[in-house]
């Protein structure tokens, strides 16, 4: 469901752990929430910026800072961005909704009245989100699980 998300201008690979004098220090730090960088309408922001992980515009958190893109996790969008990588999962707020990017593959805060819009009826982290996903959601609820972030939301179309 998520991919890539690039800053504009910035490389899509990077070395955050290895010192490198011209690297500068990282934006940000794992656990940090930051805004999208693509706006509902693929519009490139002038982010991405740290915020609140109560904001909902604040959709990704930081999973963790890798040497690479590769070392992302499979369901982990990364951020690469003044030569540090980034990997991602989605920061979802209940009662609050979310419509992907027309390739499915980045999300922004929606009107809850918009086709195709998701929402987390339920969230599930650290040992809650050690059980088998599929069994963690009720009927009706599709799960995606960051089990390399012990995190598992459980999602519905964002109108129900």
């Amino acid at each position: 469901m998520l991919a890539v998300l690039t800053a504009a201008g910035a490389a899509l690979a990077g070395a955050a752990v290895v010192a490198n004098p011209e690297t500068p220090d990282p934006l940000f730090a794992e656990g940090d929430c930051i805004q999208a960088a693509i706006g509902v309408s693929g519009e490139v922001t002038d982010g991405p910026r740290l915020a609140s992980c109560e904001d909902p515009s604040a959709v990704y958190e930081v999973a963790a800072l890798v040497a690479g893109p590769a070392e992302c996790g499979d369901q982990d969008s990364h951020l690469s961005v003044e030569g540090h990588t980034y990997c991602l999962m989605a920061n979802l707020l209940p009662d609050e909704c979310y419509l992907g990017s027309t390739d499915g593959t980045e999300l922004a805060p929606a009107s809850c009245d918009v086709d195709r819009t998701i929402r987390a009826a339920q969230r599930f982290d650290g040992d809650e989100a050690d059980g088998e996903a599929a069994t963690m959601c009720a009927d009706g609820e599709v799960p995606l699980a960051y089990r390399e972030h012990a995190r598992t939301y459980c999602i519905v179309d964002g109108r129900t």
